[in-house]
């Protein structure tokens, strides 16, 4: 092997560990392409309006599964449902609709801001009468990934 054929063998073993590392440490964060977000929302509450002597208790459940496409933007969907009831009847709600969210920060980090925009049309049921509503949601926060 001649000195030329040696350096180009070992230069280009180091550009396979460095590529290796950058694409690992790419792999290894949470805001990179293929990685899921599994999450939601959970509520319970009870109020008692004197006036009427009604009590409302309600519950509600949005849980949302997102999927990186690309590192830092991931695109997928959240399910709402809510019961509330009260001494004249109960209503219930479901929804099901698209959500996109695009995250900022270091990618090795732990901790990012992101933007997040969805569209949810719920359908509600008051015993009474069925409505459909859509509504465009724009959010903004942070995740902290453990």
């Amino acid at each position: 092997m001649t000195v030329l054929s040696f350096r180009a063998a070992a230069l280009a073993a180091v550009a396979m560990v460095i590529g290796s590392a950058a694409g690992a440490q790419q792999a290894s964060s949470p805001i990179g392409s293929g990685s899921w977000i599994i999450s939601g929302s959970a509520g319970l509450s009870s109020s008692h309006d004197e006036s009427s002597d009604e009590t409302t208790t309600s519950v509600r459940l949005a849980p949302t599964g997102l999927l990186f496409v690309m590192p830092r933007l991931a695109v997928g969907g959240t399910v709402a449902l809510s019961y509330a009831s009260v001494s004249s009847g109960h209503t219930s709600a479901y929804g099901l609709g698209p959500c996109v969210r695009y995250y900022f920060g270091d990618p090795a980090g732990k901790l990012f801001p992101f933007v997040s925009a969805s569209v949810m049309p719920q359908w509600l049921d008051s015993h009474r009468t069925t409505t459909v509503s859509g509504i465009p949601v724009a959010a903004n926060g942070t995740s902290r990934f453990i």
